[in-house]
């Protein structure tokens, strides 16, 4: 661990500013700073992990629905247990506890 690491570390945990600067003969600015700049890093890295808003109107809901619909449809008039499987895995239902 980098020594500005434990530096922080030693902040974060509830040393005392005052204390981690005199011990590791640096400015309580410098702490700040690189607290800081820590943070900030962070956020950024936390924004890049959040998943886009998805704008996805009615209309284009109703559409994907309706392919998916008719989709089943020819599964199950195709391949019945196909689609029973597809289905069960889907909705993870459990046919056998009927």
């Amino acid at each position: 661990m980098s020594t500005r690491l434990g530096i922080l570390k030693e902040y974060c945990l509830k040393k005392g500013l005052l204390k981690v600067a005199r011990g590791y003969v640096v400015s309580r600015l410098i702490i700040y700073k690189w607290d800081k700049v820590v943070k900030e890093r962070m956020r950024q890295a936390s924004e890049k992990l959040k998943p886009e808003k998805r704008n996805i109107t009615v209309e284009q809901q109703n559409k994907k629905l309706k392919e998916e619909i008719k989709r089943l449809i020819n599964l199950l008039q195709k391949d019945k247990k196909k689609f029973y499987l597809e289905l069960d895995s889907r909705f993870r239902i459990n046919r056998n506890n009927r």
